[in-house]
């Protein structure tokens, strides 16, 4: 009998479902094998355990040992590395300093490949003001709305992108971002950077 590959299961496992995704940008994953250029050991071995999911926490602890205490400390939820990297209180700030750098590292890139960048615009909409992390032209060309978004270890990441360009691909949007740039409201793309 031929069972599901072997990767269907470790997509339905808590420790392999953040790499359901992977294969639709196998280049962002270069670092595994490369990762001592960029990374100290001790970075490089914790990057692997975020990946992995296998860093400690008290629901990852507490496998096997229904007794365990498993409840956050701060907030008394379900303490697993999904909960700590995206929703307890106490690690707010550094998710947001994460979102952050994630911005700063686009606009790096755009600017070394001479694109004009604004970061967070206040863009006035019917709906209320819109603040997309980066709108971005070359001049005379077309111009790009995007925005950062990390998302929760299991969701799916083309559905948050597509979410992301909805939010954003509005009329009031094209046409703010068009008379901004001096570019025409059709060559306006919009896009998002979404990471799990």
């Amino acid at each position: 009998m031929i069972g599901k590959p072997a990767t269907c299961y470790l997509y339905d496992t808590v420790d392999g479902r953040g790499l359901r995704n992977h294969g639709s940008v196998p280049s962002i994953h270069s670092w595994v094998s490369d990762g001592t250029q960029i990374l100290t050991a001790a970075k490089y071995i914790g990057a692997i355990q975020v990946r992995c999911n296998s860093l400690y926490t008290k629901g990852r602890a507490a496998r096997g040992r229904p007794s365990q205490d498993t409840r956050c400390a701060t907030c008394r939820e379900f303490e697993s590395l999904g909960h700590v990297l995206q929703t307890c209180a106490k690690t707010w700030s550094v998710r947001n300093d994460r979102h952050d750098t994630l911005v700063k590292e686009t606009v790096k890139v755009l600017e070394r490949k001479k694109f004009q960048v604004m970061v967070e615009p206040r863009i006035p909409t019917s709906v209320g003001v819109r603040k997309p992390d980066i709108v971005a032209w070359q001049p005379g060309g077309p111009a790009l709305v995007t925005d950062v978004t990390i998302a929760a270890d299991h969701a799916n990441l083309e559905a948050v992108h597509v979410l992301k360009v909805k939010y954003y691909d509005t009329p009031d949007i094209w046409k703010w971002v068009s008379e901004k740039v001096q570019c025409e409201e059709c060559e306006v793309d919009f896009s998002a950077i979404a990471f799990n």
